[in-house]
């Protein structure tokens, strides 16, 4: 049985196109996990769109439903894009994951500059 990701990354931002940059290298890289033949639920990638019609983008919006979904997943990967340790939201899911004994890793993007990434 295959296992089932969530991958965690920031999103939060003050500046509208950084919150589309981070949308768009999220997408990129759950879309090679998924090539690989993975299940991948990334919060960034299934709800930005939803929430351009008025939802906020902030964890205080997005924590129950976040953490069903890690409840859900088998582990979480972690994208170190700019911003992520700072994010309230992926710390919050990394201790989640830890308060529920899933697997973590940490995966460092080193092509963040192909977006004019901040």
């Amino acid at each position: 049985m295959k296992r089932l990701i969530y991958l965690a990354s920031p999103y939060s931002h003050e500046s509208e196109a950084i919150k589309e940059k981070r949308f768009e290298l999220v997408c990129e890289y759950a879309a090679g996990l998924m090539k690989q033949g993975l299940f991948v639920y990334s919060p960034i990638a299934h709800t930005h769109p939803i929430s351009r019609y008025g939802l906020p983008g902030d964890w205080d919006f997005w924590e129950s439903y976040d953490t069903l979904m890690i409840s859900k997943c088998d582990e979480i990967k972690v994208l170190q894009i700019p911003g992520w340790q700072e994010s309230k939201g992926v710390q919050a899911e990394i201790q989640l994951a830890k308060e529920l004994n899933k697997s973590i890793s940490y995966i460092p993007i080193n092509n963040a500059e192909k977006y004019n990434y901040e």
